[in-house]
């Protein structure tokens, strides 16, 4: 197997596809952080709300007191 020998031009093109895949993966990883973030600031208002307001909270929003209280429970990088 031969490889082509290697010029200015090309070393640019495989420097600028890794600089743009960093940049992806950079995106991704910021958008994980951000929905965990999310999460977890969700499932703690949920968790307060269920200590402080008590179970008429949880009959007024239509889901049971076990699956809120589930809900509230899981870390945050469960879906």
């Amino acid at each position: 197997m031969t490889l082509a020998p290697r010029t200015p031009q090309t070393a640019s093109l495989t420097a600028t596809s890794v600089s743009a895949l960093m940049r992806q993966q950079t995106g991704r990883a910021c958008d994980m952080l951000a929905l965990w973030r999310h999460r977890a600031d969700e499932r703690s208002q949920l968790a307060f709300l269920l200590s402080a307001l008590g179970p008429d909270f949880v009959l007024h929003t239509g889901i049971s007191r076990s699956a809120a209280r589930a809900e509230a429970n899981k870390p945050f990088w469960k879906p």
